[in-house]
């Protein structure tokens, strides 16, 4: 059996990849907006608002690629016989629980009993497993938006990094 056999498909990954994106981007917004209701429009003009904008996308971006690269890790050292079949639903579910978990300030016992209580609804209720992997395929279409943004913000820090 070769390496590759060992990662899920791509678009797999990709469904897995853009619920973490969904919610790391919702959370940089909302804490975006909040910040710039609160101070950004006080002190600073359109310009370095936007460039503030550009740094939490680009942060945004790297927190989401560190989320998909543990879920891969962890699902190449995990058995085939307990990940076949189940990247997308055991990814989207410990993706959710743990994002979750950080964002409440919630301590790991809830990461943990979340994660277990998702895990086997969907593994034993099909209805559960289905709801997963439909949310997962519909937060594609925000990869549309959130990569080429992603994109932007990245060469804005870079060129201003650069020029300084």
């Amino acid at each position: 059996m070769s390496l590759a056999n060992r990662f899920p498909k791509s678009q797999e990954i990709v469904s897995v990849y853009a619920v973490g994106v969904v919610v790391l981007y919702a959370w940089m917004f909302i804490f975006t907006m909040k910040d710039f209701v609160n101070t950004w429009s006080l002190f600073l003009n359109v310009a370095d608002v936007l460039s503030l904008f550009a740094y939490t996308t680009t942060g945004a971006f790297v927190e989401s690629l560190l989320v998909i690269a543990v879920l891969l890790f962890i699902h190449f050292l995990l058995p085939q016989k307990i990940t076949a079949n189940r990247f997308v639903p055991y990814g989207v579910i410990l993706t959710l629980s743990f994002l979750g978990a950080i964002m409440r300030y919630y301590p790991a016992i809830f990461f943990v009993i979340a994660f277990l209580a998702l895990a086997l609804l969907s593994e034993y209720v099909q209805a559960v497993r289905k709801i997963i992997e439909t949310i997962a395929d519909r937060c594609i279409i925000f990869l549309y938006v959130y990569m080429p943004l992603s994109l932007v913000s990245i060469i804005v820090v870079v060129v201003r990094n650069i020029g300084a």
